[in-house]
Parts: structure tokens; sequence; C-alpha cells
């Protein structure tokens, strides 16, 4: 891949549930480095079209590029091997699990389709990165302590963490403020750049405005499973089509 080339390539992506078009003819690019939001009303094709692009779903019609590699087709662990990864917008942690153990558990997954490891015969790189990966969120406090008993900030903290584990080139974020109080939403806010900041290129589901105007460099806005626009913060905040369906056309951003 060129540097001139985009990092994610979409085309003519579709995928269709009986009569329902979740996502219908959608194109655009990625290119290496920074935030870009993508965001739309509830049942705009979002969550389906980040689960194809993320090896959840198959699409029927279309072409994903990473990296200039045709990868529609390949795993999801391929996918993350090759630099692309996500969180969930729902907790996808083990609550009855200490902190520690999920990390532990995450780093396995990943290394399992090459290496059988023994739980009690780890090798001392993976010991190395999950203590790296408990020091760079402050929760060594913690580590032993069940997930379920932690704040919804934390574990979203800790899920996201684990998502740069393997230093992914592009990592999807789907709606990661989502419930949390403006504390723990600050926390997100700063552990998102931090990750833009390193390198990464960050792709940011949500729905709050606020978060969105603060990270994004520019925004893909979907409606009805199609893009509608796709431009910089200023633009989509005049624009009259996307004010109409979703932003409401008293919209303000500080």
């Amino acid at each position: 891949m060129s540097d001139n080339s985009p990092l994610l390539r979409v085309e003519k992506l579709s995928k269709t549930f009986g009569d329902l078009k979740a996502v219908n003819n959608v194109n655009f690019t990625i290119d290496k480095g920074g935030i870009v939001s993508i965001i739309g009303p509830n049942g705009a094709g979002k969550s389906t079209l980040i689960n194809i692009l993320t090896g959840f779903l198959i699409p029927d019609s279309g072409h994903i590029f990473f990296k200039g590699e045709k990868i529609e087709k390949k795993s999801i662990q391929y996918r993350i091997r090759k630099g692309l990864n996500r969180s969930f917008q729902i907790n996808s942690l083990f609550n009855n699990m200490t902190v520690k153990e999920n990390i532990l558990l995450a780093l396995l997954y990943w290394e399992m389709p090459r290496k059988k490891f023994f739980v009690n015969r780890l090798p001392a790189s993976i010991e190395i990165k999950v203590t790296d990966i408990i020091n760079s969120i402050n929760m060594t406090q913690k580590m032993n302590m069940e997930v379920g008993k932690l704040s919804h900030g934390e574990q979203r903290l800790i899920e996201i963490t684990i998502s740069i584990a393997k230093t992914p080139q592009l990592l999807f974020l789907d709606e990661p403020t989502s419930g949390l109080s403006p504390d723990e939403r600050r926390l997100i806010i700063d552990k998102i750049k931090s990750i833009a900041e390193g390198g990464t290129t960050v792709v940011l589901i949500e729905h709050n405005m606020d978060v969105v105007f603060s990270l994004a460099k520019r925004i893909v806005v979907l409606n009805r499973g199609s893009v509608i626009a796709d431009d910089k913060p200023s633009a989509i905040k005049e624009n009259a089509e996307v004010k109409k369906i979703y932003l409401g056309e008293d919209m303000t951003v500080a």
C-alpha cells in the first residue's frame, strides 16, 4: 500500500435483512491518521456497517479493502492480526472474571490460532503485556477485582484498552461514551485522543454530538443504510439534510 492510498476503502457495500436494506450501496474511504466519526439516527445502519467491516457479518455485495487487500470474506481474527480491531457498544467483558483475567483471555484469544498455551505455563511475553496494560490504565490496585464490580466507565476503559493491545492500525469504537457520567466521559475522550496521537486511526460511532465534534476531523452521516454526507465537522453542522433527519434544526455545538 502506497503512502497516498486510503487505509480502508469501502466500495458498493450492501446488506439486506428481508425487506430491510440495512446497508445500501455504501462507498467511502478512511485515510491513515486521526479520528473519523460515523453518525446517524437509530436504524441508520451504523451497527450493521461496522459488523461487516470488522468481520461479524458478510456483505451481500460490495468490497472492503484494508491496506490494499480485499478482506470482506476474511475472518475476524485475520482482520485483527492484519491491524483492524473494534470495541463494542454493549460490554463484552466477562463480569465474573477479574480485570487481569479478562485482559489475559483477550491476549490468548488472539494468539491461539498460532500457538497453544497452558495457563500454568504462560510465555513471559504474555505476562509482561498483561502487566503493561493494567499499569497503563492505573488498574494495578483493582487487577484482581471482578469486572462486574467496577464502574461503567472503568469497564469501558478496560475494553477500549484491550482493543488496542494488539496495536491496531485501524480501530472502530462503537458508542464508547454511552451511559457514562461526565467525569467518565472525559476519561474516555482523553483515552481516545491518546490512541489517535499514538498512531492508530480511530473510527468513532457515537450519538453524543459534543463528543463527536470535540474529537472528529471528519464525519460520515448514514441514513436508511446510505451515506448522505461526508465532510468536515463545520460543514456537517450546516448541512440542511443532516439537520432535518438527525441533528435538529436548532442544533448548536460549542
